[in-house]
């Protein structure tokens, strides 16, 4: 049984799975909303080094399974959260509330009705949003929030006070328009450490409307550049340079002698051709060999295999080995003797035999 080799990868917000196979692997995307029973939206095959741009339309949470078009094979779940819709409908929401017409905004909204209602309800969106996309984004969100303690603890705590002592606070909108810049902020410059490319670097600046909502952030008192720094230095990468994956049989492997008594017949193992291999045999995958192949005959005695006698040059595939078919059949002699015999194992990627 196998796990189908593939490569996941989001750009602009669209998610690409790769077949690294050199046979086709079928899919098959479910809509896995936990409040409603899984839902298949779509079944497929994507051929051998084909690229399928996943097909989701809506926000939710998305599974996509993987398997090999063989038999027998396994399963393997690729887990999607995928929240644009909501994302952009909460990026136009703050351009709304904190975008007035003297930041020079071509489509400013005039919030002196509704503004109360408006700032909450961006408020909430936001709040459904952290916690729907958990846990992306949340170190950049309590690092913003922590570093920036100082610019809204005093008014929360006045806020406080005034409601404690008179019991007549008033709606602190200038303090609701801050916290809200300051997610904007932890959202923007976090998606921004992510990516170098330029093609990325501007689809995420129009996204966010950034030139536009950077200017009115900039109108509320916060220093954005500072915003920009404590994500950077607070939200270290770390980059993993990963070596080509080579498949290669042992460098060498070595001899091995085994004691049986007189007239007895040695049932082989796969340790007795693996147990001194140089390195010591296990392939970065933990497969055993594929096959060992017998070079050369024991001069006294024979090998037999299933009950059937080797013959020089014959390749046994390990599972004979493993089921105990591989037998070595003494000499009938009373005398103490020795016999040997030589082989070369290969591995179950390269099938090159080791050795040659």
């Amino acid at each position: 049984m196998a796990l189908p080799n593939y490569t996941l990868t989001q750009v602009q917000d669209k998610y690409y799975i790769k077949n690294e196979e050199t046979i086709t692997i079928e899919y098959t995307l479910k809509d896995i909303d936990p409040c409603t029973a899984d839902e298949i939206i779509e079944t497929g095959n994507i051929l051998a080094g084909e690229t399928l741009l996943v097909p989701i339309i809506k926000d939710g949470l998305f599974k996509v399974d993987l398997a090999l078009l063989v038999t027998p094979t396994e399963i393997t779940s690729v887990y999607i959260q995928y929240y644009l819709n909501l994302q952009l409908s909460m990026i136009e929401d703050i351009f709304t509330v904190l975008c007035p017409c003297d930041c020079g905004c071509a489509n400013c909204v005039d919030l002196s009705v509704d503004g109360c209602q408006a700032l909450l309800t961006t408020r909430t969106k936001i709040d459904v949003f952290k916690y729907l996309v958990y846990p992306t984004y949340s170190i950049a969100f309590n690092t913003v929030h922590s570093e920036t303690s100082c610019l809204i603890e005093p008014q929360l705590y006045c806020d406080i006070v005034t409601e404690g002592v008179t019991g007549m606070a008033s709606y602190n909108e200038e303090l609701t328009k801050q916290l809200i810049a300051l997610d904007y902020l932890a959202m923007y410059f976090s998606d921004l450490l992510d990516v170098t490319d330029q093609d990325e670097i501007d689809y995420i600046n129009n996204k966010y409307q950034s030139e536009s909502i950077l200017c009115c952030i900039n109108k509320l008192g916060i220093n954005i550049k500072e915003i920009e720094e404590i994500i950077t230095d607070n939200m270290a990468t770390i980059t993993i340079n990963t070596g080509v994956y080579e498949n290669l049989p042992p460098d060498a492997v070595g001899d091995n002698t085994i004691a049986t008594a007189n007239r007895t017949n040695y049932v082989f193992t796969l340790d007795d051709f693996t147990t001194d291999t140089t390195p010591p045999y296990n392939d970065p995958e933990g497969n055993p060999p594929l096959e060992v192949r017998i070079n050369t005959l024991p001069v006294a005695g024979t090998l037999e295999l299933n009950a059937i006698t080797v013959v020089p040059g014959q390749v046994i595939p390990v599972i004979d080995i493993t089921n105990s078919l591989l037998v070595f059949i003494p000499p009938s002699q009373d005398a103490v003797d020795a016999s040997n015999f030589e082989f070369s194992v290969s591995d179950s990627g390269s099938g090159l035999f080791t050795p040659a």
